[in-house]
Formats: structure tokens, C-alpha cells, sequence
């Protein structure tokens, strides 16, 4: 599903913030990417949901070169990938109902639709209950399980994690990751950054190490 072929990323400056990364990721797998604060963590996520593009070599994901990818095309990539940030990034000025319908809105479905699954996703995620609340209103914990609802809502095939349980305590981040292996054995591919050992040796998935750009 997923392959990285010598893969750069430079910023201008002397030190790649990859260098030549090789990888590939299988369709259903649950994999950590690892490493200490500066790795390469989430410029390799960002490289994979096109936020930024590499230097040089080749991503593929269903068989697409990204790299080439026209700046239109772009949305329509990512309409197959669920992102999920460290710090949420959900818009504190709605509610909870309109931050999770926010991606199906953009794909033109009716209020209808979109309310329906809307609040099977919020079911999932356990809240039911705080559709109408607003982000500032929630615990940091639900606030996440907010941000991953609304990655998943339009059941994309790969989820992205990016450090999302680093701003919670232990219990939430065990509940965060138990969703998370629960969405990946609903099908989904999940690629998830994390610095946190206990979360990598409590849970065995497979495991890619970076350390100054590189995979060890």
C-alpha cells in the first residue's frame, strides 16, 4: 500500500531531515514510527498526507507516485487518509457535530447524511452525549477521541497518528491507543508517531526506529 523509496526531505539547511528512507507498509498493518524529539517523525507522516513534498526519491501509496501529483489532486488523496494531530486541531468556535462533519461536508453530502454518520462515528468513540458541546468545553481526552472521529468519519483505508497521545496522562493514552488498535482491526492502516516506550512495549506492533533522519 505503501512504499518509500530513497526518500529525502532538506529544508535548506546542511542536515537532511531524512535521508534516504526506505519503507514499506502493507495494506491492514499497524506500525510505530519511533525516535527521539527531531527523528524525522513527523516530517514522514507530513511527506505522506502531502503537506510537505520530499526532496528527492519516490512515495507511493495504492501504486501513485504523490510526488508527481498535481496540486488539484492533492484533496483527493487525501479523502483517503485520516490525520490525527498531537494538539487536535479542532475549531474551538463549533461544536463537536460540525468539527466531525467538517470532512463529509466537503465531499457534498447532505445535512441528512452527514448527521447520521456523524453520530455513528460519535457512538463509536464514546460520545453520544457531547455533540453539541464545544472543544473548550471537553477534557483533553475527548477532545482527541474528537480529532480521531473526525479522521475517520469517511472511513478512510489509512490512518495517520501523529504523536496523539502526548499531551495526556497514562490511562487516557492506554483508552487513545485501545480506539486506535480497535479502528486498525476494523481494517484500517495505522501509522502512528510516538516517543512514548511503554505505549511501543505494551503493544506489539511493528516497530520503525528513526534517529537523525534515518531508519535504524
Amino acid at each position: 500500500m505503501i512504499r518509500l523509496n530513497h526518500v529525502y526531505k532538506n529544508y535548506g539547511t546542511a542536515t537532511d531531515s531524512l535521508s534516504d528512507i526506505n519503507l514499506s507498509i502493507a495494506r491492514g498493518e499497524f506500525v510505530f514510527i519511533t525516535g527521539p524529539s527531531g527523528a524525522g517523525k513527523t516530517t514522514l507522516l507530513k511527506l505522506l498526507f502531502m503537506a510537505e513534498r520530499a526532496t528527492k526519491g519516490q512515495i507511493l501509496i495504492n501504486d501513485v507516485n504523490i510526488g508527481t501529483l498535481k496540486a488539484r489532486k492533492i484533496p483527493h488523496l487525501r479523502r483517503a487518509i485520516g490525520i490525527v494531530f498531537q494538539d487536535f486541531k479542532l475549531l474551538n468556535s463549533i461544536t463537536v457535530l460540525d468539527n466531525v462533519s467538517f470532512p463529509l461536508e466537503v465531499l457534498g453530502l447532505s445535512r441528512r447524511d452527514i448527521k447520521k454518520r456523524v453520530m455513528r462515528v460519535l457512538k463509536f468513540v464514546g460520545l453520544t452525549e457531547k455533540s453539541n458541546y464545544y472543544p473548550l468545553e471537553l477534557s483533553g481526552g475527548e477532545q482527541q477521541r474528537v480529532a480521531i472521529a473526525r479522521a475517520v468519519v469517511n472511513e478512510p483505508p489509512i490512518l495517520l497518528a501523529d504523536e496523539p497521545t502526548g499531551n495526556l496522562d497514562s490511562e487516557l493514552t492506554l483508552d487513545i491507543i485501545r480506539l486506535l488498535d480497535y479502528i486498525h482491526k476494523k481494517g484500517a492502516t495505522v501509522i502512528m508517531a510516538t516517543h512514548n516506550k511503554d505505549i511501543v512495549e505494551r503493544f506489539h506492533k511493528r516497530l520503525v526506529s528513526l534517529d537523525h533522519g534515518r531508519i535504524l
